[in-house]
């Protein structure tokens, strides 16, 4: 389509009826939420029919709402890609402020509890991994999504394996190595005891646990992150671990900048030093 459909619908956002004005502010609000919501959760939020939402897709000229969502999910990882803000934002005329700031306020309060030393590791973590294996559950399978897509972006080997069966799993990471990562991201004490978890240690892969908890994994994962994924405010809760993941993405892209500057630098002194004495 010619404009993306964030774009698309800051420019229709006037237009729309009432029931429809109440899906895009929301999708413009929270679109790291309406990416990886069904019709129906995102009807039953903006107090609108399932139907409806369903229409809105069609309306905008997509095939289907899924169709709406696989737009939605591209703009992000364009965004992400080109290190662009995606965090919440506010909008026009908007009803809906006091979700807004809910989602802003768990953003800052995800990045400032979790130490700065402890996200430099877990991106050091990855960043020498050749390769980096994510496996999420549940309704945490968005954030999985996210973060692998975010990852692929900087590193050249990165596999989400979610959802996959016990077999497919398996087969999966039957290549996994000593120096590979794996990363988990779970709610409770799922963790321990998932096949992938048992896999990674027992083969001597890294682990980086991304869970609700300090206390979960502690000597057991290579790596614990901290991040609120249990709240009473579902959204906020949401958003503030997918504004956690995204630093951690901004600091693996940062390193991955310095690491290829090195490189340079040293082809340079290389090239004076080998060729241009002997040239």
């Amino acid at each position: 389509m010619a404009n993306n459909v964030l774009q698309q619908l800051e420019h229709r956002l006037p237009a729309f009826s009432r029931g429809k004005k109440s899906i895009a502010q929301f999708i413009l609000q929270s679109p790291h939420q309406a990416a990886f919501m069904t019709a129906a959760a995102m009807g039953k939020l903006v107090k609108v029919s399932e139907s409806t939402v369903v229409r809105f897709a069609s309306d905008l000229g997509y095939n289907g709402y899924p169709d709406m969502q696989k737009a939605l999910q591209d703009v992000l990882m364009d965004q992400l890609s080109q290190g662009q803000d995606t965090a919440p934002r506010a909008t026009q005329d908007s009803p809906k402020e006091s979700l807004w700031t809910e989602e802003f306020t768990a953003f800052q309060e995800a990045i400032q509890g979790i130490p700065q030393e402890l996200l430099s590791k877990a991106a050091e973590l990855l960043l020498h991994s050749p390769h980096v294996y994510v496996v999420a559950e549940g309704r945490e399978g968005c954030l999985g999504f996210y973060f692998s897509q975010g990852l692929s972006t900087y590193l050249p080997d990165v596999r989400n394996l979610s959802s996959l069966d016990r077999e497919s799993l398996l087969r999966s990471l039957v290549d996994i190595r000593p120096g590979d990562s794996l990363v988990y991201i779970c709610r409770g004490n799922d963790s321990l005891s998932h096949p992938a978890f048992r896999i990674a240690r027992g083969e001597g892969a890294k682990t980086l646990l991304i869970c609700d908890s300090p206390l979960i994994g502690e000597g057991e994962a290579s790596l614990t992150l901290s991040l609120p994924m249990t709240d009473s405010q579902a959204t906020a809760s949401f958003s503030g671990a997918m504004g956690a993941l995204h630093i951690l993405l901004s600091l693996i892209k940062q390193g991955k900048t310095e690491e290829e500057q090195y490189r340079e630098r040293k082809f340079s002194e290389m090239w004076e030093k080998y060729y241009d004495k002997n040239s």
